[in-house]
């Protein structure tokens, strides 16, 4: 370890977001998103008629020619293509076919790329950055990494998928796979090809007698002989499908272990999947509850009186409903537990937590602690969750339960309770008189007098519109800020809130926690997307988050969609083996690098209970002075490399089922905007090696508006 730490670099807790020095400057990333295009749409020399938007730049479409505008230089790049062809984007890159022939715009390249021979062309398609253009002799996949086209002949395409930048295509008793990582096709001479399924970047295709599995870390396929398969399902790139009666039968593919294990049941059985495990229901007399563990590829077994009444799953655990009462199956524990009782009248899961809702009581489940925590309510009453908090409103009255205290908060409420809602872990409350604001941080409820007709939420901030004023609340100050004006025709994008009301525009900027009210002339459409606001009012008038003010631009009648930046995450370079496989880094579906967000990431394949190192960097090319990627073999771990710079290392552990779990959180600062992040972990694997440790693959970050 004191080897590793030495060539990685000296350990530092600065985070990079502190250090904006060594980013480009906020202006030469594009930040401030539409603006840019306000000063070149006159001099494209392009006879638009529709825009296309994605991840910051956008695409004008004419008759012949065609521009792509990349907002890191404020600039057009055109080329032609005859007729108007079809049009598609992946984060910022775009594809457009016509006559056997496709061209690619790359961001990174800033620079159209063609591919010809296609034959007719069937469609396009985008993934992670990546596109696929399928025509009637030929398939092609583009890569964003590489700038290169790779081209397969297949005629008679009947259908096609992508995951994670990975595509897959099925043409007649074949299926063909392009992974991103190595630029090449794989295939598989399969009878009766039905579907084909994504899960992280790998497929389970469904064919006459047998299931196969393909697995991106060996671009390689794995069969097993399954006939009436009838349910499919993927989680964090496992597959569980289910099919049979008499009895019924159970497959699950790990991709740790590339192998497939079955199990049997009686009934007809419904899956549930989470974290990469599956839960398997069946049956009534018994019933039986059947949890698939991706560490172990066991099954732990739930017997019951019944059938399962409601299940549900939540970062890898599951909640069970069954006659001998409540069954929540812990992941970290790989075991059964039980919470007696009478009847379940609801349940909420949220990032691993779970609520129920009985006669008289609430009770809500810490994965954190493995414990129940219970409280009373009267009357009728309905639960919301978020981001692992819940929120159970009843007659006069809310409770709020705090995953990080494990706590309930209560708040009386004047009237009856319209609206409740919650976002990015807080909570809001309507009445007919007055709203109510709980924030996770204090866990304080905090109320205002406003008689209003809508309770809008946007990542954690909640507005009261309509009634005669607007407010909105704000999550970093926890408190309410009110403006004279109201409108019922109202949204919240980003943190943002923004209403039209008659020729103007209403709007709240987070940012400065303040209202503001302009004025147009004959309003056609607003666009309220990634956190800025688009008017057509005589031209284009945008409005930008980051400045907080308006552009007005000339054009001809465009067809507009907003082209903001986007956040993105995509992986790179390989892992190298260790005792558990080849460890990956992932991105936690639903989170994002983003102002005022968390990213949660994971390596779901690294050995239980070992040490590790995340390792954060602004840059994929050079660290120190020294080049990347940067082979590790003189140091003990050949096959290793490390591909990012290293700003900020934060140590990790992995738990008992060998998952790494790492939250890189980011504060509300739009100086942030469009700024790249590199990421990758180190693991301490013990006789692996002489090195004794392995690293994951790399991942890059765009950092979006929130």
């Amino acid at each position: 370890m004191i080897q590793i730490l030495r060539t990685l670099g000296a350990l530092t807790m600065t985070s990079v977001i502190a250090m904006p020095q060594n980013f480009a400057s906020p202006a030469a990333q594009g930040s401030d998103g539409w603006s840019h295009l306000t000063s070149t749409w006159s001099g494209t020399n392009v006879t638009g008629s529709t825009m296309i938007g994605s991840g910051g730049n956008a695409l004008l479409l004419g008759f012949g020619t065609h521009a792509a505008y990349d907002h890191a230089t404020a600039s057009w790049h055109t080329t032609s293509l005859s007729g108007f062809p079809l049009a598609e984007h992946s984060v910022g890159n775009f594809v457009i076919a016509s006559s056997g022939t496709a061209h690619a715009f790359n961001k990174r390249t800033q620079a159209w790329y063609p591919v010809s021979g296609l034959g007719s062309i069937q469609g396009i398609y985008g993934s992670a950055g990546n596109l696929l253009a399928v025509g009637s002799t030929k398939v092609a996949a583009f890569s964003q990494e590489t700038s290169i086209w790779t081209p397969i002949t297949l005629a008679g395409v009947a259908a096609q998928n992508a995951s994670e930048g990975n595509f897959v295509v099925v043409s007649s008793g074949t299926v063909s796979v392009w992974n991103q990582r190595s630029g090449a096709w794989t295939q598989q001479s399969l009878s009766g090809i039905s579907a084909a399924y994504g899960s992280e970047g790998n497929f389970l295709i469904d064919s006459s007698g047998q299931i196969t599995a393909w697995d991106q870390e060996t671009s390689s396929f794995h069969s097993t002989s399954f006939s009436a398969a009838s349910s499919f399902i993927g989680s964090h790139g496992n597959f569980a499908v289910t099919g049979g009666s008499s009895p019924g039968r159970q497959y699950c593919w790990n991709r740790r272990t590339r192998q497939w294990s079955n199990t049997s049941f009686s009934g007809g059985g419904t899956q549930t999947g989470s974290g990469g495990n599956f839960l398997v229901t069946a049956g009534s007399s018994p019933g039986v509850a059947m949890v698939w563990n991706q560490a172990t590829s066991q099954w732990s077994v739930l017997s019951s009186s019944g059938a399962a009444f409601l299940q549900a799953g939540s970062s890898g655990n599951f909640f069970v409903e069954t006659p001998n009462g409540v069954r929540i199956w812990n992941k970290v524990t790989g075991s059964w537990s039980t919470f007696a009782g009478s009847s379940v009248f609801e349940a909420e899961a949220s990032g691993g937590n779970f609520a129920i809702r009985r006669s008289g009581t609430v009770a809500a489940w810490s994965s954190t602690t493995g414990q129940w925590y219970q409280t009373s309510y009267s009357g009728a009453a309905a639960l919301v969750a978020s981001s692992g908090n819940f929120l159970v409103e009843y007659s006069g009255a809310a409770k709020a339960w705090s995953k990080d205290t494990g706590q309930w908060y209560t708040r009386t409420v004047s009237g009856n309770i319209h609206q409740a809602i919650g976002s990015a872990g807080n909570f809001g409350l309507r009445t007919s008189s007055t709203g109510y604001a709980w924030s996770k941080t204090s866990q304080q409820w905090v109320s205002r007098s406003a008689s209003a007709t809508a309770l809008l939420q946007s990542q954690g901030n909640f507005a009261l519109f309509g009634g005669g004023s607007s407010w909105a609340w704000n999550k970093n100050t926890e408190a309410w800020t009110g403006s004279s004006h109201s409108s019922g025709n109202a949204t919240g994008n980003h943190g943002h809130f923004v209403a039209q009301i008659g020729n103007s525009v209403l709007i709240w900027n987070r940012f400065t926690d303040s209202w503001s009210l302009t004025s147009f002339n004959n309003i056609s459409f607003i666009d309220f997307a990634k956190g800025n606001v688009l008017v057509a009012s005589g031209g284009l008038n945008a409005w930008n988050q980051t400045t907080g003010s308006w552009t007005w631009a000339a054009a001809t009648n465009p067809t507009p969609v907003n082209s903001n930046i986007e956040s993105e995450f995509y992986g790179f370079g390989g892992g190298c083996p260790g005792s558990a496989g080849t460890p990956r880094l992932r991105r936690v579906p639903e989170t994002k690098l983003a102002n005022a967000s968390k990213l949660r990431m994971q390596v779901p394949d690294a050995p239980p209970n070992t040490v590790a190192l995340g390792i954060a960097g602004n840059s994929r090319t050079i660290s120190g002075g020294t080049p990347l990627p940067a082979d590790l073999a003189s140091i003990g771990m050949p096959g290793c490399s490390l591909y990012v710079s290293n700003e900020l290392m934060v140590t990790l552990a992995s738990d008992g089922a060998g998952v790494v779990d790492w939250t890189f959180e980011l504060p509300d600062n739009p100086a942030f905007v469009g700024l790249r992040l590199y990421f990758q972990v180190w693991i301490w694997d013990p006789g692996v090696n002489p090195g004794d440790a392995i690293m994951t693959d790399a991942a890059e970050a765009v950092i979006g508006p929130g």
